[in-house]
């Protein structure tokens, strides 16, 4: 029974853990993954002056993107966008030459 409660507990302490880690790494400025479908878009930061929170983006040639945006979703869309910009359209139908 002891051996039992032990496993348990060690699985439990596992999850734990991982949960712990990942909110940490995400709440260091590090920058959060921002994906275009599958495709790595580029990350999100945030940047504090003044008193004032701000979010910016860094695109995949990691360049710091020149506007501030105040919500988190807003820069988001915005390294989307901007990612999406230079590629072609994606299309569903097959191509017949």
């Amino acid at each position: 029974m002891i051996y039992i409660m032990c496993v348990v507990l060690g699985v439990l302490l596992t999850f734990l853990t991982v949960a712990l880690q990942q909110s940490i790494s995400f709440r260091m400025n590090h920058g959060k993954k921002v994906f275009a479908g599958r495709r790595h878009a580029g990350y999100v930061v945030t940047c504090r002056f003044n008193g004032s929170k701000k979010y910016f983006y860094i695109d995949e040639y990691l360049e710091l993107s020149k506007d501030h945006y105040f919500t988190r979703n807003e820069a988001i869309e915005a390294c989307r966008e901007a990612f999406a910009k230079d590629r072609p359209k994606q299309s569903v139908f097959a191509r017949v030459a």
